[in-house]
């Protein structure tokens, strides 16, 4: 810690910016708190950690609330302009955003002349219908990027009441002339009741796509095999947990004392133990 207080606040924003970017789902502002409290400079740490707090919201999908809109905007790498605008093809809306203050600001009209929007609306249609279905806060959304559609799917659970929290998200490429499908999935649940404990787990998927010609078949087809594939995902997941429980955790400890008999506590003094903790 006394090697800490030794640097400059410039060096102590670069090192607290790495603690940023793996903040655990919902704790962001907590730990922007805690970097706050250790460099003790307000200056130098809203100019030290913008690089990273605005990474963290783009690889994070971070969604936002556009003025009258009703569905949530995520932020993203694959809605971003070079001009620095964000694109919500839902809305036909494109915004500027400040990551570290979290306001919205330019908000122009935006209309998509891209060939593929036809095939990124019937998708989009598909994707929300699958959240709404499957995720209890799902959030979606799906940009074009080149010539491919990108599905970008999250699932946030907080409970900090409980002391735990989490997130599933994933992303999905695919291009309308290429039969196949391609796949990220990953998921953060950070727990710190008397601890600290943090699961982070990953699956890449690479699937062949029937080719369909029809915007809305398409559409269907694709969001068939992202449920096989997250559900086949999911199940991994449970049986891994299983696996753990019966036989990595029992590893650790024994289920019974090398009598192979459970201890009755009620009658512990007629135990030879019990009679020579009496005396």
């Amino acid at each position: 810690m006394s090697e800490f207080q030794d640097l400059n606040p410039q060096q102590k924003v670069e090192l607290a910016s790495e603690f940023l970017l793996d903040a655990p789902p919902g704790e962001l502002n907590d730990v922007i708190g805690d970097i706050r409290g250790l460099i003790n400079d307000d200056e130098a740490l809203e100019e030290g950690i913008l690089p990273s707090l605005q990474k963290y919201n783009l690889d994070n999908f971070t969604p936002i609330e556009l003025p009258g809109t009703e569905d949530k905007v995520l932020l993203s790498n694959y809605n971003l302009t070079q001009q620095g605008y964000f694109v919500d093809p839902r809305s036909q809306q494109k915004f500027k955003f400040d990551h570290l203050r979290q306001a919205i600001s330019d908000i122009e009209a935006y209309e998509p002349d891209d060939e593929l929007d036809v095939y990124r609306a019937s998708l989009d249609t598909e994707v929300q219908k699958y959240t709404s279905q499957y995720y209890e806060d799902g959030k979606s959304a799906v940009y074009i990027q080149d010539l491919s559609l990108v599905v970008l799917i999250i699932g946030t659970k907080l409970n900090s009441k409980n002391y735990w929290n989490g997130q599933w998200k994933s992303i999905w490429t695919v291009t309308p002339n290429e039969e196949k499908l391609t796949g990220s999935i990953s998921t953060k649940v950070h727990y710190y009741e008397e601890g600290n404990v943090q699961l982070d787990s990953s699956r890449e998927v690479d699937l062949s796509l029937e080719a369909v010609e029809d915007p809305d078949n398409y559409a269907k087809n694709v969001i068939k095999q992202i449920l096989k594939s997250e559900n086949e995902y999911q199940t991994s997941l449970n049986e891994g947990y299983t696996h753990l429980a019966e036989r990595a955790f029992s590893g650790l400890r024994r289920a019974l004392p090398l009598t192979k008999t459970k201890m009755d506590w009620s009658k512990v003094m007629s135990y030879k133990i019990g009679s020579e903790l009496n005396k």
